[in-house]
């Protein structure tokens, strides 16, 4: 197995790339209580030329919403717009019974994030 650092190093930097000229982002979250809640569902999203879209907590891992970017890509963000990308960050997930409330939970995020963004 591989790491990333020794017994003995420390991480002293972490450099995070601005975004693209013309590109806003948002990270939205549902939970139940106050801010320090595990989510119930959350997004982030980049608009711009490559829009990008990531939905979490409704897997085991988060998921990158491929069909939403290519929905949302190259249009302006409206309500219709927002109504089809949230449709398209959900198409073909397939959970739980037990969790399968989250995708609609999911979609409105989605929504609210991108409107956010106008």
């Amino acid at each position: 197995s591989s790491t990333i650092l020794d017994y003995n190093e420390i991480v002293t930097e972490i450099k995070v790339p601005a975004l693209p000229a013309g590109t806003k982002s948002i990270f939205m979250k549902f939970a139940l209580r106050k801010s320090i809640d595990f989510p119930v569902v959350n997004c982030a999203i980049m608009t711009g030329d490559e829009p990008r879209i990531c939905i979490n907590a409704i897997a085991p891992t988060p998921i990158r919403a491929y069909k939403a970017e290519e929905v949302l890509r190259g249009k302006a963000i409206n309500e219709s717009v927002a109504d089809a990308v949230g449709e398209a960050a959900v198409d073909g997930a397939h959970p739980f019974e037990a969790t399968k409330y989250k995708l609609q939970i999911a979609k409105t995020l989605v929504k609210r994030a991108l409107l956010e963004l106008q």
